[in-house]
């Protein structure tokens, strides 16, 4: 007998249909009927960024159906971190301006990263039902509710990540390498690249390098197993050659076509009326803060952002809608580098050139930290915590490591939310959190079964 987890889209269609009718459920029942004193209207929550979101994509929309959408607007709206808006826009612009027209998008996302995990899952356990069930628990979680249902910049960066993942699992996957199954792999972790550009870019850079990294790793294994005569040479050549283009031409080309040409007049050209641009209405013009100059895309990692209390974007009927977190971008902060002596040997230009990239790249991440740190969230963790040098962050591996596979907290389960979203909220992740803990009673038990797996350490 055939079960609906044997077929690809049958799983598909399932996760896909779970996720349209829990959003559907939450923006018409839940919070408008069950749950008012939480809701926003437009079925989002209030205290949430989805409600400045909306707004932003409102705005969006109009300024596209009306012609006066600048490049101007579009560079500082990413600048800002607002791409969700923007995105957003566009699709209020074609259909209707209101969440309901985003549920289908968002769903294709969410279903895909259930399906995507379920596949990570079954490289390891070799069985489709137990690699379904073990994916349940993140298609069913009702955090996961808060990024699908509502406009969240998650929906984007989760679904990013797991393809990325997944598309590195089948690159390594030498027992069975074949240039399909590769090439299919290429294109997931493109696409996961593609998807976090937008919405996390320092993300971005942290993950092509992530990936140079792991082509250096692989490309020796590779060659060991070659010269070993446990993989063919033309398998050998093939995979160190597609990783290679991958990591070092793919990858950073993607970076640089949205950062340079989508981020700012291509986009804006897109949605301009042949017309003469009308002169922009108090209604119409946007009240972002002005941006720094365009820069280019690697220094944007290295720019330090900083938040004022308040951001008026929204202009809606000539009134201003007053939305926290506002986001400036300075200009770009340089790092200082030693000059070299005219006797410098080349031996020394190479560590010089070397230590420059590694002061350079952790600059960037102590500058995005910072500008987190800055919006002062209900969420941020160790915010007194620097990285000025590479031991900083090396020394700080460990916490990171407790903090992703064990936070919230014990400590924070009773403590009491700001609002009421954050009380429900918190009493939610009480139960989903005892569950992670006792997973995560079986995680020394898998790393020994599967210690030789190479997927296991990518």
């Amino acid at each position: 007998m055939t079960r609906f987890y044997d077929s690809d889209w049958k799983i598909l269609l399932v996760y896909f249909a779970y996720t349209v009718a829990t959003a559907l459920c939450i923006q018409i029942v839940i919070l408008p009927h069950i749950l008012p004193s939480m809701h926003a209207g437009d079925g989002l929550v209030k205290g949430l960024d989805s409600v400045f979101f909306h707004q932003g994509a409102v705005n969006v929309a109009g300024w596209i159906k009306s012609g006066v959408l600048s490049s101007e607007q579009i560079k500082q709206s990413l600048n800002a971190g607002l791409a969700v808006p923007i995105i957003s826009g566009l699709i209020y612009h074609l259909a209707s301006p209101t969440p309901l027209v985003l549920i289908p998008l968002h769903a294709i996302l969410h279903a895909s990263s259930c399906f995507f995990l379920m596949k990570i899952f079954f490289i390891f356990l070799g069985d489709r039902q137990k690699a379904f069930i073990a994916s349940l628990p993140f298609a069913l979680f009702p955090t996961a509710a808060v990024w699908y249902a509502q406009l969240h910049k998650d929906v984007y960066g989760v679904p990013a990540f797991i393809f990325f993942l997944y598309g590195h699992l089948l690159l390594v996957d030498y027992k069975d390498w074949h240039w399909k199954k590769a090439i299919s792999g290429a294109i997931l972790v493109a696409l996961g690249l593609a998807l976090i550009l937008p919405i996390r870019r320092y993300n971005a850079d942290i993950l092509i390098m992530l990936t140079k990294g792991i082509v250096v790793v692989l490309s020796a294994y590779f060659l060991i197993l070659g010269l070993k005569k446990s993989l063919p040479i033309s398998k050998v050549l093939g995979a160190i050659s597609l990783l290679s283009v991958l990591a070092f031409w793919v990858l950073p080309f993607i970076f640089y076509i949205f950062s340079v040409a989508i981020s700012a007049e291509g986009i804006a050209s897109l949605f301009q009326s042949s017309d003469p641009e009308p002169e922009q209405t108090p209604e119409a013009k946007t009240v972002l803060p002005s941006g720094p100059p365009p820069v280019k895309a690697y220094e944007r990692l290295a720019q330090l952002q900083s938040f004022s209390s308040e951001r008026p974007l929204i202009v809606t009927n000539g009134a201003a809608v007053t939305v926290p977190a506002a986001v400036t971008v300075p200009a770009a902060v340089t790092v200082p580098t030693p000059t070299p002596t005219p006797n410098t040997t080349v031996k020394e230009n190479s560590k010089g050139a070397i230590r420059k990239f590694i002061e350079e790249k952790v600059g960037a991440i102590q500058q995005s930290r910072r500008g987190f740190v800055n919006t002062g969230g209900a969420t941020i963790i160790d915010n007194k915590v620097k990285f000025e040098t590479l031991g900083d962050i090396i020394r700080y591996l460990p916490r990171a490591m407790q903090i992703g596979f064990l936070a919230p907290f014990p400590s924070s389960f009773f403590q009491k939310g700001t609002s009421v979203y954050s009380s429900m909220m918190k009493k939610i992740t009480v139960v989903e959190m005892l569950v992670i803990y006792f997973l995560l009673i079986g995680m020394p038990f898998a790393i020994f079964y599967w210690k030789n797996r190479i997927e296991l350490w990518v």
